[in-house]
């Protein structure tokens, strides 16, 4: 065995330099080792590892597989547990078995117990194979190091991918490794074979492209004696010759091993394989571990390395292949592993009408349908598809499949499969229930039409059940939050769920109660709204998250919505790509004045939901990239999104429409041509008010109607705006935004500074700097018209940080234009405050937002607003140049 590692000398250094200063400073580091497969990741990994060790590092590794990677979080917690000397005690390791299942308070819970071992000593954490790692793992990922930045830990994580930038305060080094050179090739084969390569070995060992894990394979087969002629210069080649020299059992251990994916654990190898002796199975294990095929485990059935499990893999004939797939898949099923254990094998080994298969899939969906609804709407339509055209099971598991792909948000899929089931039944019953399954789909994709056209249809058919009536009944009342009045809705959503609960209709209650949340979000009464979003979850799982987290935003509880967020990234593979927590996000990123966010987050739901054919956000998200733009101060951007948005989707006009005149009439007022955006907004916020939308009562959009009001001189709209604002105050009692800016549009249209100083008290405590600092802007400009000219000025300074920090260019020109006329520069650097100094330094030395607050004892939104200043002042654009600018204004001994 030759334990020389060559040609990584240079990444070997850089790393050692790494340890060094996260040994010296006391700081963390994550060191991000990428490369294609093969390229020796995991042997520099080990050499990483082993010098971390010795520079006194407590070091802890693991690995991620490529399958089963439903086991949340388990790459970091062997990682914990590995080697003769665990990072974590046994006990420590047990205190955290009660938090499997609360994926958030289980890496909180990591993060304090390095915290105290990195006390004591500095620590490596090594994560193998990142790029198979699951939810929670990538989560803990992303998150801890950060967490820990002021602590020696250091993250090694190694993926075939390039891992992407974080924002975090974290020190972040990235080694790709190349492929080695000829000269390290040739020392690679001066270890094997004492000597050079020569000959059809020399050719060949060139040819491998520098992946040292082929040059190896080729090599050690040459060192066995197999002779130069036997070994393929295809590694695939390579990989099949060795198969062939095993003896048939250990053949067929190996094909069961690489379907299985995964560590084999010996009793189950025997299980599997009908063989009673696990004596019998480990020495199969030895003959393959002799042939470079098997690493050395005393327990298991591991490959030697990825490549040679997926080469062994592509060596299994497919008939083979789908067999042992089978097998492994009612072996998990049978032996108490579960559904969704078993799904992965059941898929790749499914035949058209198999019923185990199908009953195996669709059990896998059934578990996961509330927590993971977009896994589980991949494993219902499989199994949907593999059904027999006349299989009795088709409508029970049709009707499963079309519930699922609602919750998945796939509207155009789940139609596709409820009209396929009307094709085939004359029931009555049948077919409406069908019907408000298709008006929860429809709904997704902002069909109303389609909808009460099919509400009209099932209505007309005789003998319909109390249950399908209070069904249509429900459906009418969710058709009425867009196309009536809230109330209308209200009153209709309040009947139609207490028809629901008295006949003990799930189905029914989800309609009524999702019609209630819809009616409340648009009558402006976020709390209400939420009440319903939470009993809404409760019944109908993940799909309804979203809405109590814009509820939550709406409240300014954007803390716990930014949790619920959390979870929904982390809870499951492509949950956090559902349309409506993408379009969550997206509000979140823009409401809380992050731009750049918000305009990516739009495009991106844009692309869900054409993807899903999901188009309820679509218009919405597009209102939210144009208005973006426009802050910005791209107006041929926002134009362009416009054209963009009229050329979309399949939605009607009902839900289309409002969103395309908010976003004209924005561009409107912000080209200056003011009577051209009363002429569109002044009409659309009456209707809208007077029936379905939220959005004349909008905190971000009341200012802007006020100013396009006053400017085209239309009072009536301006005094309408304030009413509205008002009307928005009292329906969120002791939501700082709400009360806020409705002080400010009066403020504002009145030209009072006592009013537009009560509302920048106010906006002080809501989390969206864009409100605070647009109250600024007015105060400031009123100050200045008034005489003061020193309060103004301040004012004027304070609200030209904030626009400045989150790049809200359209604004500052007025902030400018103010600060002008007041013979003020925006440009000019001023001193730190003593508030200022005291955030820089404390931010300087590592401190979050968060805990500074907590030191100061004043709010985040505080600390926000004062490190937006010292950013300005200093000429720094991040924290590390903060740092470093700090140091250099250090006095020095």
């Amino acid at each position: 065995m030759v334990d020389v590692l060559r040609g990584r000398d240079c990444e070997l250094i850089a790393v050692a330099a790494v340890l060094q200063q996260v040994e010296e400073t006391g700081r963390g580091a994550v060191i991000h080792l990428c490369g294609e497969p093969g390229i020796g990741k995991t042997a520099l990994v080990q050499a990483i590892a082993a010098q971390a060790a010795d520079a006194g590092f407590a070091v802890g590794s693991g690995k991620a597989e490529e399958l089963h990677q439903i086991a949340a979080g388990a790459p970091l917690l062997v990682a914990l547990r590995s080697g003769p000397s665990p990072l974590l005690d046994a006990d420590t390791f047990m205190g955290l078995a009660p938090l499997h299942h609360q994926p958030l308070w289980l890496i909180d819970r990591i993060a304090s117990v390095l915290e105290g071992l990195s006390a004591r000593t500095p620590v490596l954490i090594v994560i193998d194979d990142a790029q198979w790692a699951d939810q929670v793992t990538q989560f803990a990922l992303d998150t801890l190091p950060g967490r820990l930045a002021g602590s020696p830990v250091v993250w090694l994580i190694a993926s075939r991918e390039v891992s992407p930038g974080s924002t975090d305060t974290v020190d972040r080094h990235l080694l790709v490794l190349r492929p080695l050179s000829d000269a390290d090739l040739d020392e690679i084969a001066h270890d094997y074979l004492g000597g050079p390569a020569e000959g059809l070995t020399r050719q060949r060992l060139y040819a491998v492209g520098g992946n040292p894990f082929l040059a190896v394979q080729l090599l050690a087969g040459v060192a066995a004696g197999d002779g130069a002629d036997d070994i393929p210069a295809s590694f695939a080649a390579a990989i099949d010759a060795r198969l062939h020299g095993l003896g048939a059992g250990t053949g067929e251990l190996i094909e069961l091993a690489a379907v299985w994916g995964r560590p084999l654990d010996l009793s189950d190898a025997a299980e599997l394989l009908g063989e009673s002796s696990v004596a019998v199975i480990g020495a199969w294990r030895r003959e393959a571990h002799q042939r470079g095929l098997l690493a050395d485990d005393r327990d298991h059935i591991v490959f030697a390395h990825d490549l040679i499990r997926e080469a062994s893999y592509q060596n299994v004939p497919a008939a083979r292949r789908r067999e042992l797939h089978l097998r492994c898949a009612k072996y998990l099923v049978a032996s108490g592993k579960g559904a969704v254990a078993a799904a992965p094998h059941a898929s790749a080994g499914a035949r058209y009408g198999d019923p185990e298969v199908v009953e195996i899939l669709r059990a896998a969906a059934a578990q996961t349908s509330l927590t993971m609804p977009a896994v589980a709407a991949g494993l219902i339509v499989e199994a949907f598809e593999l059904l027999d055209p006349h299989d009795s099971r088709r409508f029970e598991i049709g009707e499963q499949c079309a519930e699922i792909l609602i919750r998945a948000q796939r509207g155009n899929d789940a139609v596709s499969v409820i009209d396929a089931l009307l094709a085939a039944t004359s029931d009555t019953n049948a077919r409406t229930h069908l019907q408000s399954l298709a008006a929860q789909a429809l709904w997704l994709t902002g069909r109303l039409a389609e909808i009460d056209r099919r509400v009209v249809e099932a209505r007309a058919r005789p003998g319909l059940s109390p249950r399908c009536v209070a069904r249509l009944a429900a459906v009418e009342a969710l058709v009425l939050t867009r196309t009536g009045t809230a109330r209308d809705a209200i009153e209709a959503g309040e009947a139609a769920l207490a028809r629901g609960r008295a006949l003990g209709d799930e189905r029914t209650q989800l309609l009524a109660l999702q019609a209630l949340a819809e009616a409340g979000t648009a009558e402006g009464r976020h709390a209400s709204a939420r009440g319903h979003y939470q009993a809404l979850r409760a019944l109908g799982g993940t799909t309804y998250l979203a809405g109590e987290v814009l509820a939550l935003q709406q409240l300014d509880r954007f803390a716990e919505a930014e949790e619920l967020l959390v979870r929904a990234h982390q809870g499951s593979p492509g949950e956090h790509n559902l349309p409506s927590l993408a379009f969550a996000q997206l509000l979140q990123d823009f409401k809380l004045g992050r731009l750049a966010e918000a305009e990516a987050g739009a495009l991106a739901v844009i692309r869900l939901c054409e993807q899903t054919g999901t188009y309820v956000h679509n218009f919405e998200a597009w209102l939210i990239a144009g208005i973006a733009a426009v802050i910005r101060g791209d107006l041929a951007l926002a134009r362009e999104r416009l054209r963009a948005a009229e050329e979309t989707g399949l939605a009607d006009d009902a839900v289309r429409q409002p969103p395309m005149l908010l976003i004209k009439g924005r561009i409107a007022g912000a080209e200056g041509r003011y009577d051209d955006s009363v002429r569109i907004l002044k009409p659309l916020m009456d209707s809208l008010s007077q029936s379905r939308s939220w959005w004349p009562r909008n905190p971000e959009l009341l200012r802007v109607q006020a100013g396009i009001a006053v400017a085209a001189d239309d009072y009536e709209f301006a005094h309408q705006t304030v009413q509205r604002a008002k009307l928005a105050a009292e329906r969120n009692p002791g939501v700082a935004s709400f009360e806020g800016v409705a002080l400010h549009v009066e403020g504002f249209v009145a030209r009072d500074p006592d009013t537009l100083r009560s509302a920048v008290k106010i906006l002080r405590e809501s989390p969206r700097p864009l409100l605070l600092a647009g109250a600024l802007a007015d105060y400031g400009s009123v100050l200045l018209d008034a005489g003061d000219r020193h309060s103004g000025v301040a004012a004027l300074s304070e609200a030209f940080d904030v626009f400045s920090g989150l790049g809200a260019n359209h604004y500052l020109r007025g902030v400018e234009r103010d600060l002008s006329r007041a013979g003020e520069s925006a440009d000019e650097r001023e001193p730190l405050t003593k508030s200022e100094e005291r955030v820089a330094q404390l931010v300087s030395e590592g401190h979050t937002n968060q805990s500074v607050a907590s030191a100061l004892g004043v709010s985040v939104h505080t600390v926000n607003t004062h490190l937006r200043a010292v950013f300005r002042k200093m000429g720094v654009r991040s924290r590390v140049q903060l740092a470093n600018a700090m140091s250099a204004r250090a006095p020095r001994r």
